[in-house]
């Protein structure tokens, strides 16, 4: 858990200086236990009681530490946006595929292993992205749009230097054309980890889109 982010979070009033104050582990586990809340139900639904009950803490430690749900809410989000934003990072910095269009599957890949290594980590996205009111949930939409399109941009802006990707298409234009097809898959991708056979549906519709939208950008 980044020291800065929690010290950022306490000058914002998200999180309090008690908080900031208690050991890392017990932080995390306070942290998992919103991300498991929120992951199940919508804010609505989700209480101070269910939460602390997970964190093996009381209610009141509860509410010294974050005030109202809603803090409690933006402290797992931006705790999730900067594990996201991690990922991603370490990502790029082993990947090895050359052409552009085995950087595009690798990364859609990619996006599949995450969701399929924590169950909880793509149920609090899609809570978050697809169930949750948007007045809550609009920091989330934003950054995780904007880490998805860094990404994005980065392997398409290689794509179009080397010429595999045309150049009178802008890139922003080529990155939301990939934007679409993950919205699509997340939604497919809960009921597609169910089992090995639902995995592997969901890849080959996946490269076959891939393909698709590729032979239409490629140079």
């Amino acid at each position: 858990m980044d020291e800065n982010l929690i010290a950022r979070l306490e000058r914002e009033g998200v999180a309090t200086a008690t908080f900031r104050r208690l050991n890392p582990a017990r932080r995390e586990k306070i942290y998992l236990a919103a991300l498991e809340s929120f992951s199940v139900e919508v804010f609505d639904r989700v209480t101070f009681d269910s939460i602390a009950e997970k964190a093996g803490i009381s209610k009141g430690s509860l509410i010294q530490y974050f005030l109202t749900k809603e803090n409690l809410l933006k402290f797992a989000i931006r705790l999730f946006i900067d594990d996201y934003r991690q990922y991603w990072n370490a990502y790029f910095s082993r990947e090895i595929a050359i052409r552009t269009r085995e950087r595009i599957n690798a990364f859609f890949q990619a996006s599949i292993d995450l969701w399929e290594k924590n169950k909880m980590l793509l149920n609090f996205y899609l809570k978050m992205r697809y169930e949750n009111d948007s007045s809550l949930t609009s920091e989330f939409r934003k950054e995780v749009s904007m880490i998805q399109s860094e990404c994005l941009n980065k392997i398409i802006a290689r794509g179009v230097e080397t010429g595999e990707l045309r150049r009178d298409i802008d890139p922003d234009v080529i990155s939301q054309f990939f934007i679409g097809l993950i919205r699509n898959m997340e939604l497919a991708v809960p009921a597609a980890l169910q089992s090995a056979r639902g995995k592997s549906v969901l890849i080959n519709q996946l490269e076959k889109s891939l393909a698709a939208l590729f032979d239409g950008l490629k140079a």
